[in-house]
């Protein structure tokens, strides 16, 4: 018993050694079938299942700005740790043709070659940058050679290499999962209206965290976390928000710009009668607030033979509040 293990240990060891000293080679291989998976965007995982002498084909999202590798978590069959390096993983690069699921012959180069040991699970780490800020971990493995993409399309393969093993070992399957490892920057997309809702927006200036960003912009790259987002313009008032970045997300921000010309907001009984500039105001009182224009105005409150005057010097960009109290004092006299 102890002899046959040492002879499928040095089958193991011999099928490996030819593994890797073929990989720096473009090669002919077959698959027994192709197997799709998609990156999230986000952080989120995906799962598929396949087989020993399966291909897997990991299709990355479009926009992968803010991806910089891929963690792949496969979960090993029993029976593939009990016969461990039976079955060796490899990356390709230079694949051809593009993979399709009705395709099971392909070329490419070979690299990144390891087997499974006796663990019933696989982390891979697999950067898209060779400048990246990935963390490695003692519990996965770094793959350092980034293999190329074909349309978007990174190619891994499960490969049988070792003979004379159990049978059922072929009709096992694997699970795996994969999900982008994200920069710290995230997108923010701003988006603005005009005093009366239309889209036609007149020049403004954005700062993020007191730096000007550059607009118009689709979308702007922040770091993940909280920033506190300005607004200045000459024929808009200045606005403050404050909005949080998540990595590999877009934040929406939305703003929709206040005029510049001063306001005023009056408080007084429902019965007065207000006049402006010695212009009345007709139902002042249904009015969230008045616009006027820059400079000097006067104001008239008038309640049945009462009446008082109060006066504003009008800037623009600010709003004046403007209140009617009406007093009584009590005397008490001996």
């Amino acid at each position: 018993m102890l002899k046959n293990f040492i002879s499928l240990g040095k089958k193991a060891v011999f099928s490996l050694i030819i593994l890797c000293s073929a990989k720096i080679y473009a090669e002919n291989f077959r698959v027994h079938k192709t197997v799709f998976i998609q990156v999230p965007q986000t952080e989120a995982s995906k799962k598929v299942e396949c087989g020993i002498n399966d291909g897997i084909a990991i299709k990355l999202p479009a926009d992968r700005t803010f991806i910089q590798g891929i963690e792949i978590l496969i979960k090993v069959p029993a029976i593939v740790t009990k016969w461990q390096d039976s079955v060796a993983w490899s990356f390709y690069s230079d694949i051809l043709p593009e993979p399709s699921e009705s395709t099971i012959d392909y070329q490419g180069t070979r690299h990144s070659v390891h087997t499974f040991s006796n663990s019933l699970s696989l982390n891979i780490q697999l950067p898209l940058k060779q400048n990246n800020t990935i963390k490695k971990s003692p519990y996965a493995v770094y793959v350092s050679h980034i293999p190329t993409e074909n349309n978007g399309i990174i190619f891994l393969r499960m490969q049988l290499v070792m003979k004379g093993i159990d049978d059922n070992i072929g009709a096992s399957n694997f699970e795996i999962s994969v999900k982008p490892i994200l920069t710290n920057n995230g997108y923010l997309k701003i988006r603005s209206e005009s005093p009366d809702g239309s889209p036609e927006i007149k020049p403004y200036t954005a700062f993020a965290d007191g730096k000007p960003l550059e607009l118009p912009q689709n979308k702007i790259i922040l770091e993940k976390g909280t920033h506190t987002i300005n607004f200045v313009s000459d024929f808009y008032r200045n606005e403050v928000r404050t909005v949080n970045i998540a990595p590999g997300t877009t934040t929406y921000l939305d703003i929709q710009f206040r005029d510049i010309a001063p306001t005023v907001n009056l408080y007084a009984p429902k019965n007065t009668t207000v006049y402006m500039d010695g212009t009345i105001i007709d139902q002042w009182y249904a009015k969230d607030s008045i616009t006027v224009s820059q400079g000097e105005h006067q104001f008239k409150f008038v309640i049945g033979d009462w009446e008082t005057v109060r006066s504003i010097n009008a800037i623009n960009g600010h709003s004046y509040n403007i209140s009617l109290t009406i007093d009584s004092n009590v005397e008490e006299q001996d």
